[in-house]
């Protein structure tokens, strides 16, 4: 029978000054050439067409999936309501006639570059643009858009910049003297989210 003695040898080592950051989303809606990020267009008569353009960019830290594009009224907390805004007397005071009712938009994403270009079907004439993602068909009545969910997924990489065109058509044949002097005013939601990883 022996004694013994028995030693383990142990080492402990610390690692500190750690941290996580979340990354984060941040889509930003680059001005126009005129230094807004609002939609204008007046003076339009029967028959006139065109296209306004606002980028989109992720300048966030992750990347994103361009998720829907609502119109409508927005509310204070960001949610969009189902018409446009009605007063008491289920009237839409953002609109002075019928004008919603006969203009024609079409809303997509071009990922391409738009510098110089016509894109869309523009005073009756279709420009052919790569990489386009239809999110409101062309021949849409802003009164049947207001409202609706506009789903598409439609990826934007950190600081990649899209272009969200939307064209307008107020048509001859179907629109008479009911909106001279009409107005109609709205808002476009545009949803993006954490791309899956």
């Amino acid at each position: 029978m022996g004694a013994g003695t028995f030693a383990a040898f142990s080492d402990t080592e610390t690692s500190s000054g750690n941290s996580v950051t979340a990354g984060t989303l941040d889509l930003q809606l680059n001005p126009n050439s005129s230094g807004s990020t609002s939609i204008d267009f007046g003076n339009i008569a029967p028959g006139d067409s065109g296209y306004l353009v606002i980028e989109l960019t992720n300048d966030g830290s992750i990347d994103a999936t361009l998720q829907s594009i609502n119109i409508g009224d927005v509310s204070e907390d960001g949610s969009l309501t189902e018409s446009l805004t009605t007063n008491s007397d289920g009237e839409d005071p953002n609109s002075d006639g019928e004008l919603d009712d006969y203009l024609e938009i079409g809303v997509f994403i071009e990922a391409g570059d738009l510098t110089g270009a016509s894109v869309g079907t523009t005073t009756g004439e279709t420009v052919s643009a790569t990489d386009v993602t239809r999110v409101i068909s062309s021949d849409t009545k802003l009164s049947d858009a207001v409202g609706r969910n506009n789903a598409f997924s439609e990826s934007l990489t950190t600081d990649e910049t899209k272009y969200l065109v939307l064209n307008y058509e107020l048509p001859r044949e179907e629109t008479g003297n009911v909106v001279q002097g009409d107005s109609a005013g709205f808002d476009i939601q545009i949803v993006s989210e954490q791309a899956s990883n």
